[in-house]
């Protein structure tokens, strides 16, 4: 879950359950496919994630969530 949605400044992300606990990796994506933000993070149960995405320009973005070794764990889009 992504809230809020439409974001000004800080985007927060709640996890559901994900098959994929541990290690992971956060991309951001803008309209054009381009990588804007890449982290690494860790997930355990019930957790969230909190991103300041304020540099980011006024669009459409997706954020795709894949474990270290490539596979896809969670998507989601934001305006």
């Amino acid at each position: 879950m992504v809230f809020p949605n439409p974001v000004s400044e800080m985007v927060s992300l709640k996890f559901v359950p994900l098959e994929n606990q541990g290690d992971l990796v956060l991309r951001i994506f803008d309209e054009t496919g381009r990588i804007m933000a890449e982290e690494d993070f860790s997930f355990s149960e019930a957790d969230h994630y909190t991103l300041n995405v304020s540099g980011l320009k006024p669009g459409i973005y997706r954020i795709v969530i894949n474990t270290t070794a490539g596979k896809p764990a969670a998507r989601a889009t934001f305006v």
